[in-house]
């Protein structure tokens, strides 16, 4: 596809002040804009809203993914007419031309205030009412340029702020990768292998420390806690996935009938339009799971009052993860907030395990263990449901699993993606260097 000339005067999209929310969206000109949308904006302009409002006290930072998400959105949106979270790898270099030579009524002589504002009250802290944006104000101060097209300074800070944006978007599970990471690569030379390192999983520690925390709570809610974490790691699945979806032809449901029993064992269906991508994918579903699946269908089976079979049926309709009350727990699935909640207790769970184990290993004098311990504990809070997937795909591959079933069973379209997780942990790296033979 290629792009449209604009045939618009671009207004910002984003508050320019950093004592003030960053949307715009309660505004009229910012409503008459995003009106010629076909698509939904909100989600993807709240991720970027949300980034802009915490990054105020960071007064450069702001300004910076300020002007480079302001950039982004208003290409993305009004020349492109396409959401910001369909971008795809290649499509980046189209963007990096446009801000290279953007359009002249893109460009302006000088930098200029974003928006006419005015106060209600004259004395300090009264409310400001936004009237309209500057008519002379534009994206692109072409004065500051020396030479054709934007600074590779210039270039590795807009590249810095769009991947955080998109970091943001994975957490909230609104893309399933970064367009910006390969984009960058190519644009501004090779990156760093060490930062291939920096993918976000999981140790072994901690998800050993995960799966006996979540062991240890009792009740339903600890067997459906060790049950959630189950799902999550054993079939590398999304969040949303787990959780009943509402498309523009109806609701999908969410049932344990999606675990179903094939010729060739156990799999995991997500049927088409259900997850990411609108794959219909089977997952095969391991031995440890089922014990898992079992487990957990013996504690549902006493708070239902009824003897449940030991795996899902086909014909049976109870929700994949069933709610607590009693009242619901036949129709009603957790939704995403929900599970995000049971992960974080979990997790809160698991931290103080292994600081009680950091404790003890001070106690006999292992204190570089204890050390160590400690700091895995503190990284559990940094975790998301999202990073059960990474470290399935890592073990998966590390374990001797061919890459082109990991990408299957992640539901990857391209096998590229999946390549991030081929890679060895640096300490076996080093280990098996260091074995390597002398040459005489």
């Amino acid at each position: 596809m290629s792009d449209k000339q604009p045939d618009f005067i671009p207004v910002p999209l984003f508050n320019g002040d950093a004592n003030e929310p960053a949307s715009l969206s309660h505004v009229e000109f910012f409503q008459k804009a995003v009106a010629k949308l076909d698509f939904d904006w909100q989600p993807e302009y709240r991720i970027a809203c949300q980034m802009l409002d915490g990054l105020a006290i960071k007064t450069n930072t702001f300004r910076t993914y300020l002007r480079d998400l302001d950039r982004f959105f208003l290409w993305r949106w009004f020349v492109c007419g396409q959401s910001c979270l369909t971008m795809r790898n290649d499509e980046m270099t189209r963007f990096i031309l446009f801000i290279d030579t953007p359009p002249v009524s893109w460009q302006g002589g000088i930098s200029r205030s974003r928006l006419i504002k005015t106060k209600l009250l004259k004395e300090a802290g009264g409310p400001v009412v936004i009237e309209g944006p500057n008519p002379d104000w534009r994206p692109f101060i072409m004065a500051r340029r020396k030479g054709n097209g934007l600074a590779k300074t210039s270039k590795v800070a807009m590249f810095g702020g769009l991947s955080s944006f998109y970091q943001a978007a994975i957490y909230a599970e609104l893309v399933g990768s970064n367009p910006v990471l390969m984009s960058r690569k190519r644009s501004l030379g090779a990156v760093n292998q060490l930062s291939k390192f920096k993918e976000r999983t999981m140790s072994d520690e901690q998800l050993e420390a995960i799966f006996e925390a979540s062991g240890q709570l009792s009740g339903y809610r600890g067997a459906r806690a060790r049950y959630l974490v189950s799902l999550l790691y054993y079939l590398g699945v999304r969040v949303s996935e787990l959780c009943e979806k509402v498309t523009s032809s109806g609701i999908i449901p969410c049932l344990s009938s999606r675990f179903v029993s094939l010729p060739e064992g156990w799999c995991f269906h997500i049927e088409e339009g259900a997850g990411k991508g609108d794959k219909d994918r089977y997952i095969p579903v391991t031995p440890a799971l089922l014990e898992e699946v079992k487990r957990f269908r013996a504690a549902l089976s006493v708070e239902l009052g009824r003897e449940l079979t030991a795996l899902p049926s086909q014909a049976e309709r109870l929700p994949l993860v069933p709610h607590a009350y009693r009242e619901c727990m036949e129709r009603e699935g957790l939704d995403t907030n929900s599970m995000r909640t049971e992960i974080k207790m979990v997790l809160k769970h698991a931290a103080a395990l292994m600081k009680e184990r950091a404790a003890e290993m001070e106690a006999h004098g292992q204190n570089e263990a204890a050390e160590n311990m400690i700091r895995e504990a503190d990284g559990l809070g940094a975790i998301s449901p999202h990073w059960f997937r990474h470290k399935y795909a890592t073990d998966d591959i590390e374990d001797g699993g061919n890459i082109s079933h990991t990408q299957a069973n992640l539901g990857h379209s391209n096998l590229s993606t999946t390549s991030i997780y081929v890679h060895a942990d640096m300490a076996k790296r080093v280990a098996t260097s260091a074995k390597k033979r002398k040459l005489r």
